[in-house]
């Protein structure tokens, strides 16, 4: 399909999905279910052999067994199939949690009522972006796609992402993309950060890759963690874009986003905006890390609040960009 945008704004987070479906229809995606489920509303559908699971939270846990509180948003992931006879988060294909069975994805948080806009952005290779203003100028995002920009040959390229781990949508932890802060960049980790302590609020990036033995299966990244319940498949991936502070200690082990760089991405030469690209890695079994390559239209950017206004249109080389709070989507349509 074609290169494709729309916008517009939602009564609440199962009318956010419910526009979500229609348009993924029209982007030549089908879809095999759209039901009632709980007091929100499943959605599961394909394009080609890929599969995207999303579920639209109505002050509910939609995460089974992971231990998550209430929320209002909407959970996703993506699977290799679909099975009208599996529930929601039980797909053949998604990312499990290590040492269990259970499903891992991600969640982005929304309100109870209306949300102020929404963004809707298909690439033409069925990259997927989503932002949502939810109110008050607080923006968050989720998305998933099947043409990962690889840096070298391996086998997979399905990613998706929101902007939260999935148990924590319903989090009372201060973070990003909760109910009080916009999301950070896709794949920015979530504070607090301590690679020493090994600390970490969650997964909500995963790539499905083939890594040394680790086949067939999702590369959950974030922060270093063996904490199944919070998205950690058991294979690390990271972007190391860092959040929220200068005193939040990056990786040390790749090239990272540390929050002293992304937070003077503004020349004070010509007051140019900077766009850094998702870059994402993944641990080796034998140790260290490699570049699998970057995230699909999306970038580390802070624009918004040093000249660009959040949602606007920005052009540079040519090439059109949406901004928002700490990243950019270009927008091709």
């Amino acid at each position: 399909m074609a290169a494709a945008y729309s916008t517009g704004s939602a009564t609440d987070p199962t009318d956010l999905l419910t526009k979500i479906n229609t348009w993924l229809v029209a982007q030549g995606w089908t879809t095999d279910s759209f039901v009632t489920d709980g007091a929100g509303k499943r959605m599961h559908c394909h394009k080609g052999a890929n599969y995207v699971n999303m579920r639209s939270a109505i002050n509910e846990a939609p995460w089974p067994n992971l231990g998550g509180a209430a929320f209002y948003g909407i959970a996703l992931y993506m699977s290799t199939a679909y099975s009208g006879a599996n529930g929601w988060a039980a797909q053949v294909g998604g990312p499990v949690k290590s040492g269990g069975t259970d499903l891992v994805g991600a969640s982005t948080r929304l309100t109870a009522g209306a949300l102020t806009a929404y963004h809707l952005f298909d690439d033409g290779t069925d990259n997927i972006t989503i932002v949502v203003e939810r109110a008050g100028s607080l923006f968050t995002h989720m998305g998933f796609g099947v043409a990962f920009a690889k840096s070298g040959t391996w086998t997979g390229g399905p990613y998706f992402y929101g902007a939260l781990a999935g148990m924590f949508g319903g989090t009372g932890v201060t973070v990003m993309g909760d109910s009080s802060n916009s999301a950070g960049a896709p794949g920015a980790y979530i504070a607090p950060f301590n690679i020493n302590a090994g600390l970490s609020q969650g997964h909500a990036l995963f790539v499905r890759v083939d890594v040394d033995t680790f086949t067939g299966k999702w590369v959950s990244c974030g922060a270093v963690s063996t904490v199944a319940n919070e998205g950690y498949t058991g294979k690390l991936g990271g972007t190391g874009i860092t959040y929220d502070s200068a005193t939040v200690v990056g990786p040390v082990d790749y090239p990272s986003y540390g929050f002293l760089l992304t937070g003077h991405l503004v020349s004070a030469f010509n007051a140019q905006v900077l766009l850094l690209p998702v870059r994402v890695h993944a641990q080796r079994d034998a140790g260290g890390w490699s570049f699998l390559g970057e995230i699909p239209e999306v970038f580390c950017c802070r624009g918004v609040g040093n000249g660009w206004a959040a949602a606007s249109i920005q052009s540079i080389n040519g090439k059109n960009y949406m901004a928002f709070p700490n990243f950019a989507v270009r927008k091709r349509a």
